[in-house]
């Protein structure tokens, strides 16, 4: 069967002016055709374009035009078979189909949009069929990548004018952990990759929209087994084509795995994005990871809630567990087993719940639920595997959560991270004194807001006062107050509040300060001897650093991200 091969060569639209070939695509040899492909500003005629950015176009080698050809009734795509040779502003695309068929109607980039197993698949000027991916290896979409689907009118004698399909989102993401192998990202229902018609396949006017569909709501993105985080520093770009339409919300997760593994962190927040043919849209979102050293070079989140131990058998064996809520502490109501402790292997006068600790190690190994301290070696909770979480248990491993390090060691890798968390992470949104659910049972404690929070993001019901204040007077009289509404917004956005749960003095057996003082347990690098929480009090000392082997009091683990 005799081929007609067409050439290809792309005109930049920068030319001051070109001169057009006339075209018969039934002619029988080599036939040249002018395209031309708009580039250098902002518009629908271009490969890919974003907001407030000066929009560059490059083909990209390999890159291949599915052309639409037609022999009477018979119709179908025939893919380029020579694609772009370098990345520039301009290409020659080699294509070539059966003697008797004809360029007609439409092509579409890339090549592989097209559905061939779609219903309409070939129908010349009434529905194009397209499929848009669902998952993306990171070279696909990372750095300056733009994947952004066109399509263009086969016009005889007039070239292909490519327009654009889809939207396009440059998603910046910030602090991804190092672990991660896999990233999704949920649309909240709107569909955004599998098949779409498209019903009048019209460059200009044509577009794929969003519709309801929560099975394709997701996208993700791979780095073929390798982790994302190698030589990336604070953020990595993402570049992805999004049927038009409005978004509201979205949900990024982390995973140590290709398929499964573990989710590493969680990011949801409003997004309001329209995509539109037009312009690409710049968006940041950022986890709720915290630096924990000056040089922002290591990074963790905490765990849900205060640590919990509890024993249904006097002492004898102990569960652990976070709290429900960040807010909840056992205090001195009944079935605490705090003020219980009788001794220092860990036993107790009632069964019940623990979750203020001593710096020190038990015979037992109870991890500091003894009445007094114990000079000597500490093996640090986080070295505790099992955890339960409302309801469900897990086994996060040996490795996985830590406590804070503190002391006066102040080395890169083990300074005193909490400090850290409170003076050296810069942003003006640190950390606050606070009152949550001022609208139904206050508690009393404090506020820390993520690395990159947006201070603009302050939802209702929330009044900031002394920010980022260490000491200042009436502490609880004159804090931040935030409501239930508006904790739950910052709860979402990757705020921490560690409750004034009080504290329990060395040897005693009394709870003393609840609700007005607080600490988080901290250790020092060497895990012996002294220890270290910071505290917030009620006092006008406001937040201090203080070392703590006389109190026991509260611990709540972190997990380190980068």
């Amino acid at each position: 069967m005799k081929k007609l091969f067409l050439y290809i060569p792309a005109m930049m639209l920068l030319a001051v002016s070109c001169e057009k070939e006339a075209i018969n695509p039934s002619d029988k040899g080599n036939v040249k055709m002018i395209t031309e492909i708009v580039s250098g500003s902002r518009g629908d005629d271009t490969k890919a374009t974003i907001g407030n950015d000066t929009p560059t176009f490059a083909w990209t080698l390999g890159d291949k035009v599915a052309v639409h050809v037609s022999k009477g009734s018979s119709a179908k795509y025939v893919v380029t078979t020579g694609g772009a040779s370098a990345a520039a502003a301009s290409a020659q695309f080699t294509v070539e189909y059966e003697d008797g068929y004809s360029r007609d109607a439409f092509a579409v980039y890339p090549s592989n949009l097209v559905s061939a197993t779609a219903p309409n698949y070939g129908q010349s000027e009434h529905t194009l069929d397209i499929s848009l991916p669902g998952t993306y290896t990171l070279a696909q979409v990372s750095g300056e990548t733009s994947p952004c689907p066109m399509i263009a009118t086969n016009t005889p004698g007039g070239g292909w004018s490519f327009k654009q399909l889809c939207g396009l989102l440059r998603l910046t993401v910030n602090s991804i952990p190092a672990s991660t192998k896999r990233m999704e990202i949920d649309f909240d229902g709107k569909k955004v990759w599998g098949e779409f018609s498209i019903a009048d396949p019209t460059p200009g006017s044509s577009s794929i929209a969003t519709t309801g569909d929560d099975a394709h709501d997701v996208i993700t993105i791979t780095n073929s087994g390798e982790p994302f985080y190698s030589g990336w520093g604070d953020g990595k770009v993402f570049n992805i084509p999004l049927p038009v339409g409005t978004y509201s919300n979205i949900t990024i997760t982390t995973y140590d795995a290709l398929s499964g593994g573990n989710a590493t962190l969680t990011v949801s927040r409003k997004f309001a994005y329209s995509a539109t043919r037009t312009k690409g849209v710049k968006r940041t979102a950022s986890f709720p990871v915290f630096s924990v050293n000056s040089a922002r070079t290591t990074r963790v989140i905490f765990a849900p809630g205060n640590l919990q131990a509890t024993t249904t058998d006097l002492g004898a064996t102990w569960t652990w567990s976070f709290a429900e809520h960040q807010y909840d502490y056992m205090g001195s109501g009944a079935g605490s087993a705090n003020g219980f402790i009788t001794d220092d292997e860990g036993n107790v006068s009632a069964n019940g719940t623990v979750d203020l600790f001593l710096p020190s190690n038990s015979a037992k190994g109870h991890y500091g639920i003894t009445k007094s301290c114990a000079q000597g070696s500490f093996i640090d909770w986080g070295k505790i595997s099992t955890f339960s979480y409302k309801g469900v248990t897990k086994d996060y491993g040996s490795t996985y959560w830590r406590t804070l390090y503190g002391g006066d060691d102040n080395s890169t890798t083990k300074g005193p991270e909490l400090t850290c968390v409170f003076k050296y992470r810069g942003g003006s949104y640190r950390f606050t004194l606070a009152k949550v659910n001022t609208d139904a049972t206050a508690v009393n404690g404090i506020i820390l807001f993520p690395d990159n929070y947006e201070g603009s993001a302050l939802p209702a019901g929330v009044d900031i006062k002394h920010l980022n204040e260490q000491n200042f007077s009436g502490v609880w009289s004159n804090c931040t107050t935030c409501t239930s509404a508006g904790w739950l917004e910052l709860e979402k956005a990757g705020c921490v509040f560690l409750p004034a749960s009080g504290k329990r003095s060395n040897g005693g057996t009394s709870i003393d300060y609840v609700g007005t003082e607080g600490g988080i347990r901290v250790n020092p690098p060497s895990l012996k001897k002294y220890f270290y929480y910071t505290r917030f009090s009620s006092s006008s000392n406001g937040i201090s650093y203080a070392t703590g082997n006389a109190w026991a009091v509260s611990v709540r683990l972190v997990h380190v991200v980068q």
